[in-house]
Order: structure tokens, then sequence, then C-alpha cells
């Protein structure tokens, strides 16, 4: 079999090609353990892992956070990943090779390892179709009112988004693009609608968060929105300090005092505590 591109391996990951997946507590021992991959996750086109908020289940416990990937293990050490803070939230490290162990920036431990089995068929199905989706992948949509700027995902390498132009394009191509678009959307709103029980009010908070966060924040704002349920936000509707508390402690923006003595913060750190008594949040 041909060598697999990364931009081939984020394809198959996405939308589950391979064959099988051994997850491997520890590479050098050889040690498995049982596994399940629940929610891929989303592709990340900036600086970071490769994808968001996937979520998995190793032995009858549910994980939840980012994925990377790679052709080798010890690509990860390559790229300088075991010193970069954005890596820390990494729950699975998913390569073809496993010809080391990663561990964590800072608790040390041995970074749970998927190892992917592909064959031909799924290769080729993934390559053909980066290869056809090269052009209409766009980072922007220009209409004929002007510049648009709609912000659109793509499964292909965060490198190699393109910006498509008027002139470049034409109307068909256009109307893929948005019926693409917003075929994404619908399905991420039915899937996160699937996640909440159908719970709408869950949902619009969520994407609420999400659209706060912009850009480069989108996620981790989704996943904070997700971690303090609507329910306890209501209880302090009237009291925007302690809402204001409740944001920040979840974000962890808590944790670390300023320097000196800061009595607004203080404040902030009872109220978050106090108004959490008695409540179990996700994790």
């Amino acid at each position: 079999m041909p060598p697999i591109s990364e931009k081939a391996l984020h394809y198959i990951w996405e939308h589950k090609l391979y064959q099988s997946i051994t997850f491997v507590s520890d590479c050098e021992r050889g040690t498995t353990v049982c596994g399940e991959v629940l929610v891929t996750g989303k592709p990340n086109t900036d600086a970071g892992p490769d994808f968001w908020g996937a979520k998995i289940i190793v032995e009858k416990l549910i994980f939840a956070g980012n994925v990377e990937i790679h052709r080798k293990a010890s690509e990860w050490l390559q790229h300088n990943h075991h010193t970069d803070p954005a890596y820390d939230n990494t729950i699975l490290h998913v390569v073809l090779e496993a010809d080391t162990n990663i561990r964590h920036r800072e608790t040390k431990k041995i970074l749970l390892t998927g190892i992917l089995n592909v064959n031909k068929d799924a290769l080729l199905k993934a390559e053909q179709a980066i290869n056809a989706n090269a052009v209409p992948s766009a980072k922007k949509i220009y209409t004929h009112d002007g510049e648009a700027n709609v912000a659109q995902r793509t499964s292909l390498n965060k490198n190699e988004e393109k910006h498509c132009k008027k002139e470049s394009i034409g109307q068909s191509q256009l109307i893929q693009l948005f019926e693409q678009r917003l075929r994404e959307k619908s399905n991420n709103i039915a899937l996160l609608q699937a996640e909440m029980k159908g719970d709408e009010a869950e949902v619009l908070h969520a994407l609420f968060l999400r659209h706060m966060g912009a850009k480069v924040n989108n996620e981790a704002f989704e996943l904070l929105a997700r971690s303090l349920p609507l329910r306890i936000v209501r209880k302090h509707t009237n009291n925007p300090e302690v809402l204001e508390a409740l944001y920040l402690g979840q974000a962890s923006l808590l944790t670390t005092p300023p320097e000196g003595y800061d009595p607004y913060f203080n404040r902030l750190k009872e109220d978050y505590f106090s108004s959490l008594q008695n409540t179990i949040l996700p994790p």
C-alpha cells in the first residue's frame, strides 16, 4: 500500500473509514485497552490539535476532548507538541505506527494512542475525496453583493484552504458551496440537539456561546457551555456578578490570582464556589 498522507488520515478519521482502531495505553509494552470512538470531533482549521470536541469511551469511561493525528507517534515530539499547552486537552493520539510513548505535558501520564488499521479501499476513497474537493473548498464565499465573508469549515488540511473569488468560480459552484455549508451547519445542530436530548434552550445556549467565541475560540466557548448547564445559569439571571463568576470559574480563569490583593477577584471566586454548592457539573 502506498504511503498515506496526513491529510488522507484526517479524512479517514473524520468519516470513520478505517477498518479498526486499537487503543493502546502503553506503546512500549503493547498494553491495549477496550474502547470505542463515539464522536470523531470537528476539524480544526487553526493552530492546535487536528480535531476538537471528540468523544471516546475507554474501559466504560467517557472522555471528551481533542484528537491529534500523525503517521508515527514520534511525530508528536518532532512537532514540539510536548511543549505546547494547546495540546494539554488531547485525549487521543491517532497514528498508524505507535513507535514511542507520548506523555502529557503537565501530568506526565502516557497519552492514550489509537492505532488505525486502514485498507487500500479507504485510502483510495480518501484521496479521491480530497482531490475532488480541492477547488470548491473555500474559507470565504464572494457574492454579487460584494465580499460576504462567510466562514466555512472543511475537512481539508488547515494549511490548504483557499479564497475563492467571483471571477474564478461559477454560479453553480457558489450554490454548491452554500448548500454544503448549510448541510454542515444543519447536521451539527442536529447532533448537538441529540446530545442534549432535544433541549432547545440548551442547544441555543451552546450555539450562542460558540458564536461569542468567534473563529479562534468557538470550540472552547462551546465546551464551556456544555460544562455549565443552563438550569444553573437561570438561577442567577438577576445577578450579573455571579454569572460572571460562573463562566470565568468554569473556564478555569479563577484559579490563578493576579499579583497583589484583588478584592473583586476574591469575591468572584467566592461567588463561584458558593453558587456551585450541592451542584454536580458535567466533566
